[in-house]
């Protein structure tokens, strides 16, 4: 589901027997025994010195656990995350209903010969859509709408619901029904040649649009695919028995670019339930973060060739990730938009450095999922990483602008079976994080990831991370500065001293 929202470091690891710095020229090495240390960081003048500690583990690390660096230096700002978040738009999801459909049902039922073909425009079918926002299918209330097809190509059939078809601003028109058609069926041999096909034979995709949940003006959820919709009727799921996903009528007529991208987002939920659970028995469930990560870099490997602005593509989420990146993990998922900024700019980070198209196709076509998958593309493309590894060299990407280190500051195109992708370069530190420095009366904001003090210790969440600096450790005067570091008494937990 798409949920639509108006809001507004060279490594360096500590483990419990070494420490190491990373500059942009050296990196040293030395035995530490002591719980407490003293470190000296060389080619120091001139740059900024941040701090990144990083938990690559599946568990949390609660905050006295997680250490820190003697600091004299007081924070001076404060907190205001509504206000950046009112100056941007960005998308959101509810992921509850992808999970409605568990692998463990999935596969105790059948599969039916659901319906994939073309329809002729002015055919009319009832469908069962949720009537409420519901988390799991026990409070799913159900109602019947008569729809209408209002468009039909070689790719899709565009359904309308009849209540939401007119020219009012809760209604789709033809000419806009026409546009989303063209849209989906340009980008359908795109999706399909790096994710795969959404059924074993040749498919029409049925798109119905309606008031998702009937808010109106109050409306957040764009869109949404429901696997359900694989299987055949019964009481509890009421599926609808064929290829399918929905859309928001007042939110597509309203944000019609968002929609574009929305079409993409649903289309790979779509594929990507089938590939890794219908047609691969594998050993683990497809974990949320990793299908919406795909998803996300779906609609992020279009935007070039939708033609659609920052803000209306995934790079939105930019603003949520500086302000509160540190309260979630990666590979978690907490049902929240820092959940969904999280998973974004990891799988941009992977993209962009990492085989850009090529890797998003290894990931989304080989039979395994989660951290498996990455960890086997990896080796395939011939990279002498895990994800445990490439996690911890996020931190870079999370500090440099450079195109020549890993950043997200980097562009990315490749051809794949004849089609050109293009990722593009974005710039995190052009983006507020919801922190602001007071400057007589006024509010002056900062820009990229927020930043804590390095006496400040966060709880971190399971491959989650925070990042420190301070006054004095910005535009160093001197060729040396020394730290003195209370080490984590987690001894997973590393510390990354990256000099920018």
């Amino acid at each position: 589901m798409r949920k639509f929202l108006t809001f507004i470091l060279a490594i360096c690891l500590i483990t419990s027997c070494d420490v190491c710095k990373n500059s942009e020229n050296s990196t040293t090495r030395k035995n530490v025994t002591m719980e407490t240390v003293t470190e000296t960081v060389e080619n120091t003048a001139g740059k900024t010195l941040y701090l990144v500690k990083m938990n690559p583990t599946s568990t949390a690390a609660t905050a006295s656990e997680c250490g820190y660096v003697y600091s004299n230096t007081v924070d001076v700002s404060a907190d205001d995350c509504t206000a950046a978040y009112s100056s941007a738009s960005t998308q959101e999801e509810k992921i509850s209903l992808l999970q409605f459909y568990p692998k463990k049902e999935n596969l105790s039922r059948s599969s039916v010969a659901i319906d994939t073909g073309k329809h002729e425009i002015g055919k009319t079918k009832k469908f069962y859509v949720m009537a409420n926002n519901a988390s799991t299918f026990n409070n799913v209330e159900w109602e019947i709408l008569s729809a209408t097809v209002r468009a039909s190509n070689d790719y899709c059939n565009i359904w309308v619901a009849d209540d939401y078809w007119g020219s009012s601003k809760y209604c789709v028109s033809q000419n806009l029904v026409d546009r989303l058609a063209e849209k989906f069926s340009s980008m359908y041999p795109l999706i399909t040649n790096v994710f795969g096909n959404p059924y074993n034979e040749p498919t029409h995709i049925n798109i119905l649009i309606f008031d998702i949940y009937g808010d109106k003006d109050n409306g957040n959820v764009f869109g949404y695919f429901m696997p359900k919709d694989y299987y055949g009727y019964d009481e509890l799921y009421r599926s609808n028995e064929c290829c399918m996903f929905y859309l928001d009528s007042p939110l597509t007529n309203d944000k019609e670019e968002t929609s574009y991208s929305t079409l993409a987002h649903e289309f790979q939920h779509m594929i990507n339930f089938y590939n890794k659970t219908l047609r691969v028995n594998n050993a683990e469930e497809t974990e949320t973060w990793f299908t919406e990560m795909l998803s996300m870099l779906c609609e992020d490997m279009l935007q070039t060739f939708l033609g659609i602005s920052d803000e209306d593509s995934p790079i939105a989420r930019v603003t949520s990730f500086n302000c509160e990146y540190y309260k979630n993990g990666i590979t978690e998922w907490l049902n929240d938009q820092v959940s969904y900024a999280n998973t974004f700019l990891f799988g941009a980070y992977l993209v962009r450095n990492f085989g850009g198209i090529k890797l998003l196709n290894a990931m989304a076509k080989n039979s395994s999922t989660n951290k498996t998958a990455i960890n086997e593309v990896l080796k395939e493309l011939g990279y002498d990483e895990t994800f445990d590894s490439v996690f911890l060299k996020f931190s870079e990407a999370l500090i440099y602008e450079d195109e020549t280190k890993l950043t997200f500051n980097k562009s990315s195109t490749d051809t794949l079976n004849g089609y050109e992708y293009t990722f593009d370069a974005f710039n995190i530190w052009e983006y507020k994080n919801g922190t602001y420095t007071k400057s007589g009366f006024r509010k002056v904001y900062n820009y990229g990831p927020r930043y804590f003090q390095p006496s400040e210790s966060l709880a971190l969440r399971p491959y989650g991370f925070s990042i420190h600096t301070q006054d004095s450790w910005k535009n160093i005067s001197t060729d040396t500065l020394t730290v003195e570091i209370v080490k984590p008494t987690d001894s997973s937990i590393k510390y990354q001293f990256i000099l920018k």
